[in-house]
């Protein structure tokens, strides 16, 4: 691998003359630039993190060596050397922080740039610009210029933010710089950064304390701007879901610090969730169950409730997602197909169980080899989601199968029978449909 440079950005430390250096190894872009019909340039947003930098490549390297790009073919190989051309990237990353002050990691500042050059740079108090024909720059104390003049109205100044962030599983010889003006990733990194802050107790150095993989991970996320009402691409910092019981061994604090009534492993995470989820919850998209009632009547629980870990699944403090969910799922009955709608249930469950339309493998609802999730959620048009056969939290039924299925304001019974070699069921909007592993059923719908 080439040596790259290391260069070195400072700040000026808090309270005293001493520059404070974070080595900076390359510089991570947010978009790429495109010829115009007057064969002129121009910058276009990006919805991935762009590693066409030749610093960035060990990134793709990364990627490329441990199978994230496919199996080492020569597919792999072409989408490395597209990523190196800035034709498509990661859309997360996992991060590092070297400083627990978002002053230094994330810097702020208001910039006026022209032609290349950096003419002024603020940080909202005073400013330093640079004189063109003498090549001077002013604002040096003991004569500060005033921070912001009236080139922030006129838009020839802008905020800007400098993401300092190291790559661990890429290198730890310094840090990677990432530029953005977008007033929604400034707003995004300083809020999470609070947050995780809060949450940590710091940003830095944040590490799973079982398998030491980084905690934060930094992704690029679509928002619409109030302004142009155009979808422009955000970043935003998350931090990886942990028991609270892992919480508090990582802080080194007292259990009774995070929650009442003694030690968190015979309180539980869940009881900390049922202690509000325990009666029916008015929320922003209608009304929540009363979850403690339902898996009271439901004994047999799904992975993440019988382990007693809510977090795998939910975000506690909120999120993009429906139902605060940490990962993409389907809001409704009916969703056209995608596996990036269903990232939540792929992050536990094999992909192929919607993606291979035969097998004799992968699952035992099928109809010979036909595979049955295949035929119900793998449509263009009015694909069935997963809580068309199963309660994602609890049911009486093995697999999690519900008894009912919803039909506008009602719950038809969905009839579900299961034999040894397969099963049938008949919900009041179809006639009774049988399925066998063995003896392929075929199913003649009512002309």
């Amino acid at each position: 691998m080439k040596q790259q440079r290391t260069v070195y950005t400072t700040f000026k430390e808090p309270g005293g003359e001493r520059p404070r250096m974070i080595p900076r190894i390359g510089k991570i872009g947010l978009g790429i630039k495109v010829e115009t019909a007057k064969g002129k340039s121009r910058p276009k947003e990006c919805d991935y993190f762009v590693l066409d930098d030749p610093s960035c490549h060990v990134i793709v390297d990364w990627f490329l060596e441990n199978g994230f790009l496919g199996d080492g073919d020569k597919a792999a190989q072409e989408k490395a050397e597209k990523w190196k051309a800035g034709k498509g990237g990661p859309k997360s990353l996992p991060i590092l922080f070297t400083e627990d002050d978002p002053a230094l990691v994330a810097p702020k500042s208001l910039e006026r740039w022209g032609n290349g050059i950096k003419l002024c740079s603020g940080n909202g108090v005073e400013a330093q610009q640079l004189l063109i024909e003498s090549g001077k720059t002013i604002g040096i104390d003991p004569d500060p210029i005033v921070c912001p003049c009236e080139c922030l109205d006129t838009g020839t100044c802008k905020r800007q933010i400098r993401l300092m962030v190291m790559i661990p599983h890429v290198t730890t010889a310094g840090c990677f710089q990432i530029d953005s003006t977008s007033r929604a990733t400034i707003g995004n990194i300083y809020t999470d950064l609070e947050q995780i802050a809060n949450f940590a107790g710091r940003i830095s150095w944040l590490l799973d304390p079982e398998d030491g993989e980084p905690l934060l991970s930094m992704h690029r996320v679509p928002w619409t701007s109030t302004k142009d009402k155009r979808t422009h691409h955000a970043i935003q910092i998350r931090m990886r879901n942990i028991s609270l019981a892992k919480l508090a061994e990582y802080r080194g604090l007292a259990v009774s610090n995070l929650l009442p009534g003694g030690e968190l492993t015979s309180w539980g995470q869940e009881n900390l969730c049922l202690s509000c989820h325990n009666k029916p919850l008015k929320s922003g998209g209608g009304q929540v169950l009363n979850m403690a009632q339902l898996l009271l009547d439901n004994p047999n629980h799904h992975g993440p409730i019988a382990q007693k870990d809510c977090t795998s699944c939910h975000g506690v403090h909120g999120g993009e997602n429906f139902r605060m969910l940490v990962e993409a799922f389907p809001a409704g009955f009916y969703a056209p197909f995608d596996e990036d709608r269903y990232a939540l249930c792929f992050s536990c469950h094999e992909p192929e169980l919607a993606l291979d339309e035969e097998t004799d493998t992968t699952t035992n609802f099928r109809n010979g080899k036909e595979n049955l999730h295949y035929r119900h959620v793998n449509r263009k048009v009015k694909g069935r989601t997963c809580r068309a056969c199963h309660n994602v939290h609890a049911s009486r039924r093995e697999k999690f199968i519900t008894e009912t299925v919803p039909f506008g304001e009602w719950q038809l019974p969905l009839n579900y029978q299961q034999t040894s070699t397969g099963g049938s069921c008949q919900p009041g909007c179809h006639r009774k449909y049988r399925y066998d592993r063995e003896k392929p059923v075929v199913n003649v719908p009512k002309s």
